[in-house]
């Protein structure tokens, strides 16, 4: 009774360990994936990421392999700060597609960066939508 208690405590508590570490390791390589696509080899020339995006996978994989699946709580309606999220995130990649492809020209780089902009806000719109609406 004892042992199976303590195994059950040690799974838990690496499972909670891997999604501590999972969760750090993606926003750091991520941080430093956008860090090195707008500042090209800022990163990459001092750190291979893909050996931070293998340590993210692998506590990934362990972190959703070890979660219980609980019913999904009922959505709330989105706030003013969740547009405001969204618009900030729409903007991001407007600047982002901009700086990345305006050597292709003005005429053709603005409006495939608008497009791209207003796609980040639809979707991340639809992402948060209430299924009730």
């Amino acid at each position: 009774m004892q042992n199976t208690e303590n195994s059950k405590n040690l799974w838990q508590t690496i499972l909670g360990v891997s999604k501590i570490v999972f969760e750090a390791s993606l926003i750091v390589y991520l941080a430093l994936f956008l860090i090195d696509e707008v500042a090209s080899g800022f990163v990459s020339n001092f750190f291979n990421t893909n050996y931070l995006l293998a340590v993210c996978i692998i506590f990934g994989v362990l972190t959703a392999f070890g979660q219980k699946h609980e019913p999904t709580p009922k959505p709330e309606a989105l706030k003013k700060s969740d547009y405001i999220l969204m618009t900030g995130l729409g903007i991001l990649a407007v600047i982002i597609v901009f700086v990345k492809i305006k050597t292709i020209g003005l005429a053709l780089a603005l409006p495939i960066s608008i497009l791209s902009g207003i796609l980040i806000f639809l979707i991340s719109y639809l992402f948060l939508k209430n299924e009730d609406e």
